[in-house]
């Protein structure tokens, strides 16, 4: 007899460079097609990886990220370790502009006078930012007055960069004729484009009186759903919806800003869908709903910028993980399962639901967080979870015109059939259940979506 020696995996995956604020991901691939895992084995305070592979960035620092391939029948199990430096992101404050006449008092800098870009999340200055005129003017000339901005903090995730603003000092210019008083021009701010949309003005500056139209320009999904304009004392100036995307209003005898407003499009479905951007999703089949459902509700990610891997499978922690989340990721004691890694991204998902009943192991002290999760395990686990949830779990299904039924383990056998009467889990063709095959992940979507429904309806 001969033994023939599995060859190890190639595991292909780069050193990453990310800021603060970005969430990248891992990237990683395999030749031997073995279910990949990631464990942040250094640098737990600066980024965490979930069971896909994207990285959330907590802090600026560096990290060490291992990622493991599972076994095959062809290749052996692997594993690398990769490098993750996390950079300051930018942070830029501007000084807003102001405007006076020859004459007039020199405006007071507020403490709102200024502008923050690049702020992450719900993150804030830990200290404001002080203005001051460069040079103090008498406002007997007209002419420009830098206003300055430093001094702010926003902790050590952030390099700062502060923009000065201005004071534009104009003359009251006499017309001709009737020696009357020609406003000057003031400025038309108007915001940098997101990822909804932006809009365009007729003018940059304009006269008090003067006929301003502002037209919206939507990203695909989105269209317009209205723009507030304010002036310098930030008080609403009245605007008239055009009804064709367009806007117009009247210019006050100060600077005003613009402030658009969009909403997601009534087909938006079909120009935002979840899945769009996977090339292995085909929409035409018949999990395309059920995978944009788990990608809505964040149950489950792609495999990678633009895979989901349908067909793929999902592993019992990453279900568990799923469930553990839905719960409100609540603190349990640990599990007696040896082979539960202590610190990996599952470690408390799995101690919670070992707790609560919702899993048992493989044994008694195992389970087998990377392998393949089966139909027939998948149902007996939302099955115990729908139970604690007080969900009613005495409907059953008669399994007897299903030609494997006797491959059903014991353990399971109410299970599926409390799951093939709910739906959940139906036949793989209408006499087999192949209730001991993997479940792909097209079926984990379907069958998560439609457990979802059951929970919560």
């Amino acid at each position: 007899m001969t033994v023939t020696e599995k060859e190890v995996q190639d595991i292909t995956a780069s050193d990453i460079t990310a800021k603060y604020g970005e969430n990248p991901s891992v990237g990683a691939k395999s030749n031997g097609d073995g279910q990949l895992s990631y464990e942040v084995t250094e640098g737990t305070d600066v980024i965490q990886v979930n069971e896909e592979g994207t990285i959330t960035v907590t802090k600026v620092g560096s990290a060490t990220v291992k990622i493991f391939a599972s076994e095959t029948a062809e290749f052996a199990a692997a594993e690398k370790e990769i490098s993750v430096t996390v950079g300051k992101a930018s942070l830029v404050i501007k000084a807003k502009d102001k405007s006076a006449y020859v004459g007039d008092e020199i405006p007071t800098l507020e403490g709102t006078d200024y502008e923050v870009t690049g702020l992450v999340g719900a993150d804030k200055l830990t200290a404001e930012p002080v203005l001051a005129y460069e040079t103090e003017s008498d406002m007997t000339q007209a002419g420009i007055v830098a206003i300055k901005v430093s001094g702010a903090n926003a902790g050590e995730n952030y390099d700062i960069t502060y923009e000065d603003g201005k004071l534009n000092i104009t003359k009251k210019s006499s017309g001709g004729g009737g020696g009357g008083i020609t406003p000057a021009a003031n400025e038309i701010e108007v915001p940098a484009a997101t990822d909804e949309g932006s809009v365009k003005v007729s003018a940059k500056n304009a006269k008090a009186g003067d006929k301003v139209t502002v037209t919206a320009d939507p990203k695909e999904g989105y269209e317009p759903d209205g723009i507030v304009v304010k002036d310098e004392k930030g008080e609403e100036v009245k605007v008239t919806d055009n009804g064709d995307g367009t806007y117009t209003f009247v210019m006050p005898d100060s600077k005003v800003t613009i402030e658009p407003k969009f909403k997601k499009s009534e087909d938006e479905h079909s120009k935002v869908c979840p899945s769009k951007k996977f090339t292995d999703v085909d929409t035409s089949q018949w999990y395309h709903e059920d995978i944009d459902f788990v990608l809505d509700k964040g149950m489950m990610n792609g495999t990678g910028e633009t895979t989901f891997a349908p067909n793929g499978t999902v592993t019992r922690a990453m279900i568990v993980t799923i469930l553990y989340r839905l719960e409100g990721t609540p603190t349990a004691e640990a599990s007696s399962f040896t082979d539960v890694e202590k610190g990996s991204w599952y470690e408390a998902a799995v101690n919670w639901a070992a707790s609560e009943g919702v899993v048992k192991g493989t044994s008694e002290t195992t389970f087998a967080p990377n392998d393949p999760i089966t139909r027939e395990q998948f149902a007996t686990i939302l099955y115990r979870y729908a139970g604690k949830k007080g969900i009613d779990v005495s409907k059953v299904a008669d399994l007897s015109g299903y030609t494997d039924l006797s491959s059903i383990s014991n353990y399971a056998l109410d299970a599926m059939s409390w799951a093939n009467a709910e739906g959940l889990i139906t036949g793989m063709s209408e006499t087999t259940l192949v209730s001991t095959g993997n479940a792909t992940r097209a079926q984990a979507a379907a069958i998560l979506h439609r457990g979802f429904e059951l929970v919560t309806k």
